[in-house]
């Protein structure tokens, strides 16, 4: 079973909510590790949904700061999810 911890949107107002792909990448990055209530720091997940890069820069801008986010660091000092179950 799937524990779902819930969600945030990281940006309500309109100028940055439909213009992802103008904000910096840095900036989603940090929002996405470390920022938001739902961050990867905070909870340490084992399973990541991200969407898949299409025709919407939106998408594109999100998967991107993901999969950035989710790197794996050297030496094990920050938390990824397993990628091993993860099809090749």
């Amino acid at each position: 079973i799937l524990k779902w911890d819930g969600f945030d949107i990281l940006y309500e107002n309109e100028h940055k909510h439909l213009r992802l792909d103008a904000i910096p990448k840095t900036e989603l990055i940090t929002k996405l590790e470390k920022e938001g209530p739902y961050s990867l720091d905070r909870l340490k997940p084992d399973i990541v949904a991200i969407p898949h890069p299409s025709y919407n820069q939106d998408h594109v801008a999100v998967f991107e700061a993901s999969f950035t986010a989710l790197r794996i660091h050297a030496g094990g000092l920050k938390h990824s999810p397993d990628f091993s179950y993860y099809p090749r």
